[in-house]
């Protein structure tokens, strides 16, 4: 009587994943890869169409995430051509111009001298 009870169990668990199945398939129900920056974000840094999204750079190999997808110097992206990896830029260059990504906005160093009318 108690495995009749646990295969009706099965059956019917069976049945209700086999319902879910649909739903479950479509990606517009899926979360997004929260590792991913949002496609608003990287816009931002993104030039003629090309999104740097992540680089890896050791002294045995570089990588740059692009468009998310892995690429090396000397891979090609279209019709751009990747040609620099640096850890936090990258350089393509495309029709002979060149395009540089950065993963964010250049930072310039701001000097600031504290005077006594001025101090916090």
């Amino acid at each position: 009587m108690k495995l009749d009870m646990k295969v009706t169990s099965i059956i019917i668990g069976m049945y209700a994943l086999a319902a879910l199945a649909p739903a479950l398939a479509d990606e517009s129900l899926v979360s997004a890869d929260p590792t991913r920056p949002s496609t608003a974000e990287g816009a931002n840094y993104g030039v003629g169409g090309f999104v740097l999204q992540s680089t890896l750079v050791s002294p045995t190999r570089k990588l740059a995430i692009i468009n998310g997808r892995a690429v090396g110097v000397g891979a090609r992206i279209g019709r751009a051509v990747v040609t620099d990896i640096k850890p936090y830029e990258v350089t393509l260059t495309n029709a002979g111009h060149p395009i540089h990504l950065r993963l964010s906005p250049k930072l310039g160093k701001e000097r600031k001298i504290i005077t006594g009318s001025n101090a916090p």
